[in-house]
């Protein structure tokens, strides 16, 4: 009974310092989520995803390519590199999406080449043709951009590079793909004559609205000029159609209205008519057109660059004049122009519903005769003021025990106290919000949590949201665990003790019964030994295993009286002779001499009584 008494008391001082030390903890605990700043994504994980695109798009695993392509839509990228990384990212993916075009073509064709119908893999051949020329100059468009792109996103433009390279790679494999179809159908079906067409384009370098022409000699491998031939005319991306001349020549005039920097230019022809099956289809090079345009400089401002919901920002742009603008900033839109001094004005109110960040004002200008598009961007900061407000709370809670929460702020706000593991919500629209909670006796997790939320009436302070949890104290579960404790401490000492008896039990009964048996069942003089090694026992208290050997039993008890011990030794050894030593010492009188020592020996440790 005394025992059950200590072990219940022991688990109630147990529990009572878990608890004391709970409430010395630093409570409550709150977090404060960080407004963090949108931005875009680092140039490693852009360029991660461009190698793969590269690395896909060189082993023709266009549909990969093109998957991966669709992912980077989805990006949120800062305004003011939109307009780069969206033109860089147009560009490659027209160029995946010819290159899939071209690999389209190029698998039909080989397959209509398979079967000898030379006609239908002829046609498309020439469709994979034409959508290798469009794959290059998107692919050459696209590499003049690369330059302006590594140095907007960060990229190394090495780095950027091995991808182009590598979209390269994948251009050169469907090249030599047609042109190994071509070469197969070469040597399989009746050989058609060759044509070629050269090209050549004056001026090279032009003006907006200038014209260029375009001419050029259409004959075939004999050097027989083909007259009176429809050629095929390819502007940038328009197309236009020409005719040779008696002498096979072709002319074409073409005012540039095309706001780019290089303008592709390049012909072909497609045998028609009573050419078809005689003559063979042929391209010329492509040869690039400089184009000259002025590039307004678009100078912008704002009055402040800092600012709150609801200020007014006046905004500036120095141009041109009379020059017409886009201006795109917070999902609206506004046209207007350059006054005759090139200068324009425009004035907002910043609206109250606008997140905190950064925000970017993109400013265009429209293309107009020589003078080309434009277009640059200017960011501001909106920012709110922080509320001051405070919460009140215990720094531990009893089930059972009513507490008070209070919030306090000093600007009118809708107050929100929120409790998801009562399911409870309280909402007051003032300075102030108190609350009065009990939890239920019931209520058996160890914290309590709940939330705050403060949105205030003036737009420019910022909502507040924290969450506190506090340190719940169970009594019904102090009442419960108690005699639960003191149950289970007793059943364990209980145990403890029941198997330390049983211990002590076995031993005595296995030492009995092990010096019985040796006694009893083992003939003379082993009977006479066992008694001596008993009365060993009994005298110097060491104990003779089962397990231990004659030897390991001498070094047990080489402790005792020297005489003693050296007519022990003597003897054990004799002993040893006679039970291990074979025929030689089993005789008689051997055993004999053997048993009359140790009945000596019995005598002198019973103290002179006979055996």
């Amino acid at each position: 009974m005394s025992r059950l008494k200590a072990s219940f008391f022991f688990s109630l001082v147990l529990i009572l310092l878990v608890t004391i030390s709970l409430a010395y903890n630093s409570f409550p605990r709150s977090i404060d989520p960080s407004q963090v700043k949108e931005e875009g994504p680092s140039p490693i994980e852009l360029l991660s995803l461009y190698a793969s695109i590269g690395k896909f798009a060189s082993s023709l695993d266009l549909k990969s390519s093109l998957n991966i392509s669709s992912l980077l839509g989805k990006i949120y990228i800062p305004q003011n590199l939109l307009y780069v990384f969206q033109r860089f990212n147009s560009l490659l993916n027209e160029t995946l999406s010819q290159m899939n075009t071209t690999n389209y073509y190029a698998n039909l064709a080989s397959s209509y080449v398979s079967i000898s119908d030379f006609k239908e893999a002829e046609k498309y051949i020439y469709n994979a043709s034409k959508s290798l020329a469009l794959t290059k100059i998107s692919y050459d468009e696209l590499y003049d951009a690369s330059s302006e792109f590594s140095r907007s996103t960060g990229i190394y433009y090495s780095k950027l590079t091995e991808v182009l390279n590598d979209i390269e790679t994948g251009i050169k494999k469907l090249e030599a793909s047609i042109d190994n179809l071509q070469n197969k159908i070469e040597s399989t079906k009746p050989r058609l004559v060759n044509t070629f067409l050269n090209i050549s384009v004056k001026p090279l370098n032009v003006t907006y609205g200038e014209e260029i022409t375009v001419t050029g000699l259409l004959y075939d491998e004999n050097n027989n000029v083909l007259p009176s031939r429809e050629v095929l005319v390819h502007i940038g991306s328009k197309e236009y159609t020409a005719k040779t001349n008696s002498f096979g020549s072709y002319v074409f005039s073409y005012r540039v209205v095309d706001y780019v920097q290089k303008l592709p230019t390049y012909v072909e022809y497609i045998p028609k008519g009573d050419d078809f099956g005689k003559f063979s289809y042929t391209s010329s090079k492509i040869v690039y057109v400089n184009v000259s345009y002025i590039t307004p400089r678009l100078k912008v401002s704002l009055s402040q660059s800092k600012v709150k919901p609801m200020d007014k920002v006046k905004l500036y742009v120095n141009s041109l004049p009379n020059l017409e603008l886009r201006i795109y900033f917070l999902s609206n839109k506004i046209e207007g122009s350059t006054d005759d001094s090139g200068n324009f004005i425009y004035e907002f109110t910043i609206p109250s519903n606008v997140s905190e960040g950064v925000h970017s004002i993109v400013v265009s200008s429209l293309p107009r005769e020589v003078v080309g598009p434009s277009q640059t961007s200017v960011e501001f900061l909106v920012y709110k003021l922080d509320l001051n407000y405070s919460v009140e709370v215990p720094s531990l809670v009893i089930t059972g025990v009513p507490f008070v929460v209070r919030v306090s702020t000093d600007k009118n706000s809708t107050i929100a106290l929120v409790s998801p593991s009562l399911g409870r919500i309280f909402v007051n629209h003032s300075l102030t919000l108190s609350k009065g909670i009990t939890l239920p006796l019931t209520y058996l997790d160890g914290n309590f949590s709940f939330f705050v939320k403060l949105t205030p009436d003036e737009p420019w302070y910022r909502s507040s949201y924290k969450i506190f949890s506090v340190k719940v104290v169970n009594t019904l579960g102090i009442l419960l665990l108690v005699p639960l404790f003191a149950v289970l401490a007793s059943q364990y000492l209980s145990k403890v003790r029941r198997k330390a008896y049983e211990k002590r039990v076995e031993e005595s009964k296995n030492k009995s019964e092990f010096h019985s048996l040796k006694e009893k069942e083992y003939p003379y003089p082993s009977n006479l030994f066992f008694k001596l090694v008993s009365l060993i026992e009994r005298a110097f208290r060491v104990v003779m295993k089962p397990s231990e050997t004659l030897r390991e039993y001498l070094r047990k008890i080489s402790n005792i009286p020297k005489d003693l011990y050296e007519e022990i030794f003597d003897l054990f050894l004799s002993y040893e002779k006679f039970v291990y030593g074979g025929p030689r010492y089993k005789n008689k009188s051997f055993s004999e001499e053997i048993a009359e020592k140790m009945k000596n020996l019995i005598n002198k440790l019973r103290g002179g009584e006979e055996t």
